[in-house]
């Protein structure tokens, strides 16, 4: 009578009928076998497959990479962290998309899920460091975590085996296509990881004329040299938006740099002499 109530019960909750094809003393003794035989190391080939990731899981970072955290036929239970950093100034959030999938671009993976983490303390970029890690439980439940290091801000996503997990079938044919475009997508993550060098010497360039900088150069900058890099910052942002080739935009990359050098000495050679 105790049984049916809760049947009951969960029926109601649920809006459905319980599964009761499962009989508990086999489970249980399934159960036992299986963490026996993993004690003793001696697990077959296909219990093994039941505790590793099917796919790789990460995160999205600039340009729309996949940046894996933990990679596909990792052991499980398992947990992994990578650290980040913010991309601007004074930037108060960031979103933590996470995906499944071999892809280069998160574009053409599986997305399991996003949050943010807000209220982050307002510092200049590549100051914030965060934390992002993924921990998989015996039962294939992923949490992701999200903290900064300092302030001991922090969020996280639980994301059970049920919520927007791809089927056994969407697995493989993932994995097949990863396969099929593995030649492509290394070309992709080099042209984009490319792209974030170049974005990063854009920004240096932008701090040069930036009075919050503590490495501004604006007190000795004159208007002819303000105006040639702010052509070059102008021109810099119109290859990263018209050019996907990988050895031009590193090309235009060492061009972007070695204009920033140069101004950079010249302006300290000048600060010396004052």
């Amino acid at each position: 009578q105790e049984f049916q109530k809760q049947k009951n019960l969960l029926k109601d909750y649920f809006d459905k009928e319980p599964n009761q094809e499962i009989h508990p003393d086999e489970a249980v003794g399934v159960g036992a076998a299986i963490q026996a035989a993993a004690l003793n190391q001696k697990l077959d080939q296909e219990l093994l497959l039941i505790d590793v990731t099917p796919l790789t899981l990460g995160v999205e970072t600039v340009g729309g990479l996949m940046t894996p955290i933990i990679e596909r036929n990792s052991f499980i239970p398992t947990r992994q962290t990578k650290t980040f950093s913010t991309m601007s100034d004074f930037q108060q959030y960031v979103n933590i998309s996470i995906y499944e999938g071999e892809r280069a671009l998160v574009q053409d993976n599986n997305l399991l899920g996003q949050f943010q983490l807000t209220n982050l303390p307002e510092k200049p970029r590549g100051q914030v460091q965060i934390d992002v890690s993924f921990e998989i439980d015996m039962n294939g439940i992923l949490v992701v975590k999200a903290s900064e290091k300092t302030s001991g801000i922090e969020n996280e996503i639980v994301i059970t085996n049920d919520r927007n997990r791809l089927s056994e079938e969407d697995i493989q044919k993932l994995i097949h296509e990863a396969k099929e475009h593995k030649y492509d997508d290394l070309k992709q993550r080099e042209l984009e990881l490319s792209k974030n060098s170049l974005r990063e010497t854009i920004m240096s360039l932008e701090d040069l004329l930036d009075e919050q900088k503590e490495d501004n150069i604006i007190r000795l900058v004159g208007e002819r040299d303000k105006d040639q890099i702010e052509e070059m910052i102008s021109l810099a942002n119109e290859w990263l938006d018209e050019i996907d080739d990988t050895e031009d935009i590193q090309n235009k990359f060492l061009e972007v740099s070695a204009f920033c050098k140069n101004i950079k000495m010249q302006y300290n050679t000048r600060q010396k002499e004052e």
